[in-house]
């Protein structure tokens, strides 16, 4: 209890003031590129302090003294060599670090408004103490607010102060102070009113006040803008409450409620803490509650989303604890560090994954890694941390010395590298003659890329408060060295766009300028690509600090283009009825069509039983015979179309059959019989002769013939070609044919697909007689299938290659059957 009373009380001593620039400010110009990143900027940030940290080592000196040494007192470690130039010699911890001179200065300012003398009770001014969270998107070019209370130097009341002043970067202002001005319109019986914080975006504020008459305190929340105070409701039992941290958007205010004592010799006791959501012009109360079992719960901080919240509890041997609240996982005790069994949490970041505070010594928590104290100072009795940038990579705070009573502002990064704040700032180029740091208490990230850091010391003996404005020059960018090369893709293909860099550690895809949501690899795959996938492509590259784009690859996306380019059906021919009938359809056009009737040729492979002599007949939709041939005649022109569609070739005395046409869109049938009655196996087969990827197409094939068992079953071949997959509808129709009063069907027959290297990938008994199927025979011009059935059939999707539909009979049963193929939408 003793350490959390003699903390507050220390800084309210101070007097802090919200800064408009001196007269003649220190600075150092760079021109910086924008930062749009809050982890790529803090990141780097981090790299920046570990690499001042690794500078050279010099002789050791107190980790408490205030000033710079002179380069000539420093006696080098050994084997280092002098620097060449001018050097900024550094007290960092207990040694001396030199950093070389850089190339790259800082964008930095220090602003002081100590015009306010608490030393002299005569003056009637008020003294700012308590800075409050100026606005992200402020500092140092914006408007800038804080908040804070002061005490009147006679009558000993405190009266709540706000300063908002508009700050242009390289500006001197008129003076030195900006006088932050008393908040008013409180009741008559108010007194003591203080501001305990502001949003990130300065426009609302929150504290509370006391009255007389009855006595009690009241919260309530101000709109910085109108001045407007409106008072922030209790829950239920809460008798008075107080706020102390508000998310950057001022949605949420989180306290400290208090309840009936239940322990009289113990004040305020009994409280928890209350969260505030905006609704509307006010908001309402929730109580959050206490950690289980403490009598004593104080919030301290609260996420950007208002989902979790910090702070500290009293456990039944009135140890302070650090806990942190989440609204999907309640209460949590965050440990304690090594050999200590107190501490508090501070602040967290945006998300409440990062919690800081103190143990005894500054902490900075995780889930992964539990309680990690960060790095004090040689010497010190005592360190904390009070503040953390959104992701959780920067820190600030202080070390005190074993009497407590030097303290020395730091900064961490989020791996425990420190550095004091007054080194960054000379490093930084500011000159900080006549100040002292003790401690830094808020830092918030301005949306141009500037940290604002706030804390409180001293400037030539007397307490004050400081606003410093950083903003570290930015490293080299990464360097691409080979670019994103353009892409011609296929619609349901695939694309692959890749990047090549050194020195980089993020990536950002974009399409026409927009970024693509998850697309942060050097390797951008785009499966499945559509005509909107199409655009310029470019890669921002980055290494935390800097970036570079580069150049655009175009890709573009060909449609869809796949089609059937050959059936081939092998069965026997017979007589009358029983010759071998296959139907196709083109459309898109008229197109080039390789018809072959192969019998004899197929015994050279080993088929017995072949068609000595087939002969083959083209018809058209009218049933008028179109095209004939009986012998090919081994001519050189057919022999060149067989090479060109990769069909084998045929003997030049062979028997077999060939036509090669001409054709018009429309449908046609293709009739197969034996010279002289004769029957036998054989081969037919239709071919797409057009060279490239023409329109016109086959649209359907079908093939009628006797279907047998063994090697006799029906058998039909066929290719897809293109670059995409193609839908199709395959059928097996045996009963389905009798009402066209076709005899001698097969009863039940079994449609199975294979693909070129022979596995089953698809199969079909009976159909079903399901809508969705009925649907797509008729959206083909496919005859109807009575719901009931036994004939097969499936509507499939399939990759190009080569596949094989057979058709055979249930339980070795013969008949005749009908295969079909349709082209599908």
């Amino acid at each position: 209890m003793r350490l959390l009373t003699t903390r507050r009380f220390s800084t309210l001593a101070l007097t802090v003031l919200m800064g408009a620039a001196c007269a003649t400010p220190a600075r150092a110009q760079i021109f910086i590129p924008p930062e749009t990143n809050d982890a790529a900027f803090d990141e780097g940030t981090s790299r920046y302090l570990k690499e001042l940290n690794s500078s050279k080592l010099f002789e050791p000196v107190g980790p408490y003294s205030r000033d710079f040494v002179p380069v000539e007192s420093l006696r080098r470690t050994p084997g280092s060599s002098p620097e060449p130039g001018p050097v900024t010699r550094v007290i960092q911890d207990d040694r001396v670090w030199v950093v070389p001179p850089s190339s790259a200065t800082r964008d930095s300012s220090l602003q002081d408004g100590s015009a306010f003398n608490p030393s002299s009770p005569e003056d009637n001014s008020v003294v700012l103490s308590r800075p409050g969270e100026p606005p992200r998107a402020a500092a140092p070019s914006g408007t800038f607010s804080t908040v804070g209370y002061g005490q009147l130097a006679t009558g000993g009341n405190f009266r709540a102060l706000i300063a908002t002043r508009r700050i242009v970067p390289g500006t001197p202002t008129t003076g030195s102070t900006i006088v932050p001005q008393v908040v008013t319109g409180f009741p008559t019986n108010a007194n003591n009113m203080f501001l305990t914080g502001v949003s990130a975006n300065g426009t609302v504020a929150a504290g509370y006040y006391g009255t007389l008459n009855p006595s009690t305190t009241v919260a309530f929340a101000l709109n910085v803008s109108t001045g407007a105070i409106t008072t922030l409701p209790l829950a239920a039992g809460d008798l008075r409450a107080t706020p102390s941290k508000l998310t950057p958007d001022g949605g949420f205010i989180v306290g400290t409620s208090y309840q009936t004592s239940t322990d009289p010799t113990v004040a305020n006791d009994n409280n928890r803490i209350i969260r505030w959501t905006r609704s509307g012009t006010g908001y309402t109360a929730a109580t959050i509650g206490g950690f289980p079992g403490a009598f004593r719960t104080i919030a301290n901080s609260i996420s950007a989303d208002g989902t979790a919240i910090v702070g500290t509890y009293f456990d039944a041997t009135r140890n302070t604890r650090p806990f942190r609240w989440t609204q999907a996982g309640g209460f949590q005790d965050l440990g304690s560090l090594p050999g200590q069994l107190t501490g508090q949490a501070i602040g967290l970041n945006n998300d409440g994954s990062v919690v800081v505070g103190s143990g005894g010594q500054a902490f900075i928590w995780t889930a992964a890694d539990g309680m990690k104290p960060l790095r004090s100072l040689t010497g010190s009795g005592f360190s904390t941390a009070n503040a953390i940038t959104p992701n959780g990579s920067f820190i600030g705070g202080a070390s005190y010395d074993g009497n407590f009573v030097n303290g020395i502002a730091l900064l961490w990064t989020k791996d425990g590298e420190t550095i004091k704040l007054r080194d960054l700032l000379v490093i930084s180029g500011v000159d900080v003659t006549g100040w002292v740091f003790n401690s830094v208490d808020r830092i918030v990230r301005s949306s141009d890329g500037t940290y604002t850091i706030m804390g409180n010391g001293t400037r030539n003996g007397v307490g004050t408060g400081f606003i410093f404005f950083w903003k570290r020059a930015a490293g080299p960018p990464p360097a691409i060295t080979t670019q994103p090369q353009a892409q011609a893709a296929a619609a349901g293909g695939s694309a692959v766009l890749s990047v090549v860099a050194t020195g980089a550690t993020a990536y950002q895809w974009q399409r026409n300028g927009t970024a693509i949501t998850g697309a942060t690899n050097a390797t951008l795959t785009l499966a499945n690509p559509q005509a909107a996938n199409a655009g310029s492509y470019t890669v921002v590259v980055s290494n935390g600090e800097s970036s570079v784009t580069s150049t655009a690859a175009a890709l573009t996306v060909a449609p869809t283009i796949s089609r059937l380019t050959n059936v081939s059906v092998r069965t026997t021919a017979g007589t009358g009825a029983n010759i071998l009938i296959v139907g196709f359809t083109l459309g898109g056009g008229g197109k080039n069509v390789l018809l072959r009737a192969v019998g004899p040729t197929l015994g050279t492979f080993g088929v017995p039983g072949t068609l000595d002599d087939p002969r083959l007949a083209l018809f058209n939709a009218a049933s008028a015979q179109t095209h004939q041939n009986d012998d090919w005649g081994g001519g050189a022109a057919l022999t060149s179309a067989f090479d060109a569609v990769g069909a084998f070739r045929l003997p030049a005395a062979s028997k077999d059959a060939v036509l090669l046409n001409y054709l018009a869109a429309g449908g046609y049938t293709a009739q197969v019989s034996g010279a002289a009655g004769t029957s036998g196996v054989v081969l037919l087969e239709a071919y797409d002769s057009d060279a490239g990827s023409p329109l016109a197409r086959y649209t359907n094939l079908s093939a009628r013939n006797q279907v047998g068992t063994g090697g006799n079953i029906l058998i039909v071949g066929f290719n897809i070609t293109g670059n995409g997959p193609k839908n199709l509808l395959i059928r097996a129709v045996g009963p389905g044919l009798a009402q066209f009063g076709v005899t001698g069907t097969l009863a039940d027959p079994q449609l199975a697909i294979f693909n070129s290297s022979g596995t089953q990938t698809n199969q079909n008994d009976d159909w079903g007689g399901g809508a969705a199927l009925a649907a797509t025979f008729t959206s083909v011009g496919a005859f109807n299938l009575p719901a009931a059935s036994k004939d097969a059939a499936l509507s499939i999707t399939l990759q190009p290659g080569s596949y094989t539909a057979q058709v055979s009979g249930i339980a070795n049963s013969t008949g005749v059957a009908l295969a079909e193929i349709y082209e599908l939408p």
